[in-house]
């Protein structure tokens, strides 16, 4: 009998240190994800909090509209990256089945694919070259 207990002692040790190992992987959880173009990265932490937001140069040529849009889905993404992270470090522990097919239904649903940027570029006067600010394209003789 005490070879039985020393074994089932053993085992909820092995458990126990199993659990602390998921609890601290699960505290360095962390998900990114960069707009198809690259204007835009961004990463979260644990429970989806915002840790870091990157523009590039090529943010300077997107329409507001259109930059909240990749804002918002890039997001989106990396919360959902996280989510597919927290989902890889959970199952050795609970393997699969029930609670991880629970666990799988409280994800954040991947976003849905980009749509083709609909926003023509905002043109810069460096975009226009050396043209004459009081000259519109395509009526280089005539003045307002």
């Amino acid at each position: 009998m005490d070879s039985w207990v020393e074994q089932y002692q053993q085992e909820a040790a092995a458990r126990l240190d199993q659990a602390q190992g998921v609890k601290a992987d699960l505290a360095r959880v962390s998900g990114s994800a960069s707009s198809a173009r690259g204007e835009v990265s961004i990463t979260v932490g644990p429970g989806g909090n915002l840790v870091d937001i990157e523009f590039n140069d090529k943010v300077a040529h997107v329409a507001p509209a259109e930059l909240a849009k990749l804002v918002l889905r890039t997001a989106q993404q990396a919360h959902h990256n996280a989510g597919q992270a927290m989902l890889d470090v959970m199952r050795p522990m609970v393997g699969e089945g029930a609670a991880m097919d629970y666990l799988k239904s409280q994800l954040p649903p991947e976003p849905t694919e980009e749509e083709p940027n609909s926003f023509r570029p905002r043109q810069t006067r460096d975009d226009r070259g050396s043209q004459d600010p009081d000259q519109d394209e395509g009526f280089q003789g005539f003045r307002r």
